[in-house]
């Protein structure tokens, strides 16, 4: 339209139409010329005006910038829809320039039933006979748009609010209405389909305040009777009295209406508003009734109430058509044992069509970053984070689209297969950069790492940028992460990480006020100072504080196996036996002591066959943790020299065979201990003293096989 005028202003300003006085004589052929081009022109920015004045027409709010397309999806017999609409910021805060129109251009009544967390609205609005309708939005003033719809009341469904419990006590009905009134921090609104749930639907489910407004059907004219059932406290309130309540902190344990009222009700519909507070440990709320002529309480069934249609935006649009938009919705969310949650949060693009030609970039307000088109990304704390989603088309156009995406641990989330969803997790956060994450984003990071194997690398690394991050007041913190790095490195071959391994566990067993994490830190300090830098006097020391202290039954019982280890190894026989007798075997399996040998080493023999070495340690493990005494007669150190030279382990073959042959009193293994241990020795280029045990080995076994199958490497 615009190029039409300002090419019709164009020719007017070089006198393609002629002067008054030569119009009126024959023109010759250029003024035909002209005149037609002129005609031409102007029938052309008319038809762009008219093309332009139905454009306006469709765009039914002058004032409004954009307008979301609602489609219904009606309910029998409802009288009112909602929908769920983020505004992207392009919205005022308090909503005032929304406008809800049908696709007859007719202005539809609605209501704004919570704004937040972020741009989100929850609206209401009254359906005509159409089935599309449009919400428009968008203009800083409302007063250009004219006056504000009329105010409406819908009468329907079973609308609840969540917010965060204020301080306060709940012990009767008024202190509960006064906790009530006071609420400010939102969780999340929604519409449920009856006042009976089990947890927080939009956050956490400790220490929040639910406020339920309800309009109940009544069909028939009496004397209803109510009744609240809660874990913690509750009221119940019909038409603005309170009629039923069941304040103070308790569980829920009122049975048959024992918290109860009764009102008076005429056929209609009806106002019910009920309040729950929740402190801590299980949840539930019920609202209960009694009909005139029944006998016992039922919670109020979901067709009790006036029902309520829903709907849902299909596209968004300004003056020049679709624009860019994003939905999201939480996904399965998996909690760590002792841990905090990590919560996963599917996207989706909408309303304009992409072409696979287009580039994607998804900024998740959190640091991280996706050029999947449809991603699922795994947030590692709860908050209200700004989502960015900047799309570049095949014509290199660009379209952006933001909003603020409420991340909160909904406990209907809680995954029912961890390991799996644990799996599919970890494909996404091992490309985390984590240059924006708090250290609590990166506690729950690395917890997420530790509670499985393999990620030994990952946790050392976090638990190096907590132990910076994490100030030295934080002793506790401080000290799982001390306990965390020495742990994961574990496996190092260097002296120099065994020697920091010892400082952290040492530091650790120093700051920490909880007995537990003490022990632990004493025993594994214990088990470095024993298995990596030969120190055996310091590790008994540790070993005996940890049996002093007494602090858990379970590393008490480790330490004292740790102090036979020490003795056995070096070769003090009858101690080692009184420390593992101290042990003792564990209680469940006294009885079947005598039958472990047998079942256990035909298991780990099995393994080994299998080549599943893995298994075959962890049973031997198993094994030793509840019949100590068994590593007195060789069979697990057998067990555990023949796993450790298939893996190549050379210098844990040769200490666990050289306690057989110098220690150990039973000849049933030597042999083979001899035969293992001459084989690591060669292996590791030590042909002279693989020569002395050879020859110590035919002096005592001179007819053993293991003989005739070392004799070609010494002849």
């Amino acid at each position: 339209m615009f190029f039409f005028r300002a090419l019709l202003r164009t020719a007017c300003s070089r006198e393609i139409l002629p002067p008054a006085s030569v119009a009126l004589k024959r023109p010759d052929g250029r003024n035909w010329q002209r005149l037609a081009l002129c005609a031409g022109l102007i029938l052309l920015g008319c038809l762009a005006t008219a093309l332009a004045g139905a454009s306006e027409r469709d765009w039914a709010v002058p004032f409004a910038r954009r307008k979301a397309v609602l489609e219904l999806q009606r309910v029998p017999e409802s009288p009112a829809a909602y929908v769920e609409f983020f505004s992207g910021g392009h919205c005022r805060q308090d909503g005032a320039d929304i406008r809800i129109l049908d696709d007859k251009g007719g202005a539809v009544p609605h209501r704004i039933m919570s704004i937040g967390p972020g741009d989100r609205f929850l609206i209401t609005y009254k359906p005509t006979d159409s089935n599309k309708y449009f919400l428009y939005y968008g203009q800083p003033d409302p007063a250009v748009g004219g006056a504000a719809p009329s105010p409406w009341q819908p009468q329907c469904g079973v609308f609840l609010r969540t917010y965060s419990r204020p301080p306060g006590s709940s012990d009767t009905a008024p202190q509960l209405e006064t906790m009530v009134r006071s609420v400010s921090s939102l969780f999340g609104s929604g519409y449920r389909p009856m006042i009976f749930d089990g947890y927080n639907p939009y956050g956490r489910s400790d220490d929040y305040v639910s406020i339920y407004t309800a309009h109940l059907k009544i069909q028939k004219a009496g004397k209803y009777f109510f009744a609240t059932n809660s874990d913690d406290s509750s009221a119940l309130y019909v038409d603005g009295k309170l009629v039923a309540a069941y304040p103070g902190t308790h569980d829920a344990s009122a049975r048959e209406g024992e918290k109860s009222g009764s009102a008076s009700l005429l056929a209609g519909v009806h106002l019910l508003t009920y309040y729950h507070v929740e402190y801590t440990g299980p949840q539930a709320n019920t609202a209960a009734w009694k009909q005139p002529g029944e006998k016992f309480f039922t919670p109020i069934p979901a067709e009790a109430f006036v029902p309520i249609s829903t709907s849902s935006i299909t596209a968004v649009e300004d003056k020049d058509g679709p624009v860019l938009d994003f939905s999201f919705e939480i996904g399965e969310i998996y909690v760590p044992e002792g841990a905090s949650p990590l919560v996963s949060v599917k996207f989706r693009p909408f309303s304009l069509t992409l072409a696979k030609e287009c580039s994607c970039l998804w900024e998740f307000g959190d640091g991280e970053r996706s050029n999947e088109r449809e991603p699922t990304h795994v947030y590692l704390s709860e908050d209200l984070f700004p989502v960015s989603l900047t799309v570049l088309d095949e014509e290199k156009k660009r379209h952006t689209a933001a909003h603020y995406v409420p991340v909160n641990h909904l406990e209907d989330h809680n995954t029912k297969n961890p390991e799996e969803t644990r799996q599919s997790f970890q494909k996404i956060v091992q490309g985390y950069t984590c240059r924006r994450f708090s250290a609590d984003q990166l506690e729950t990071l690395h917890d997420f790492y530790a509670s499985s194997e393999g990620n030994e690398s990952q946790v050392s690394a976090i638990a190096s940028i907590l132990l910076k991050a994490v100030p030295g007041s934080q002793v506790e913190r401080r000290a799982k992460f001390m306990l965390s790095w020495a742990r994961a490195n574990k496996a190092s071959n260097l002296r120099s990480i065994h020697l920091q391994r010892a400082r952290f566990y040492q530091q650790a067993a120093k700051i920490t006020q909880a007995k537990r994490t003490r022990a632990e830190a004493l025993l594994r300090l214990g088990d470095v100072n024993f298995h990596f830098l030969d120190d055996k006097d310091a590790a008994l020391n540790c070993y005996r504080i940890v049996v002093n202290e007494n602090a858990d039954e379970k590393l008490t019982r480790e330490a004292l196996i740790n102090q036979g280890d020490i003795y056995l190894f070096s070769g003090d026989l009858a101690t080692a036996k009184s420390f593992y007798n101290q042990a003792g075997i564990l209680p469940q399996d006294v009885k079947g002591a005598e039958a472990l040998r047998t079942s256990y080493g035909n298991l780990i023999e099995g393994y080994i066959r299998q080549g599943d070495f893995k298994a075959a340690l962890e049973a031997v493990e198993a094994w030793e943790w509840k019949y100590p005494m068994i590593k007195t007669e060789g069979y697990s150190f057998i067990l555990r020299a023949r796993i450790a030279f298939a893996g190549g382990d050379m210098r844990e073959v040769q200490r666990l065979t050289g306690c057989i042959v110098q220690t150990l009193q039973e000849d049933s293994f030597k042999a083979e201990a001899y035969y293992l241990l001459i084989s690591a020795l060669l292996k590791d280029g030590q042909v002279g003293l693989a020569r002395k045990h050879f020859q110590l080995l035919m002096e005592s076994f001179p007819r053993d096989r293991h003989v005739d199958m070392l004799k070609p490497f010494f002849q």
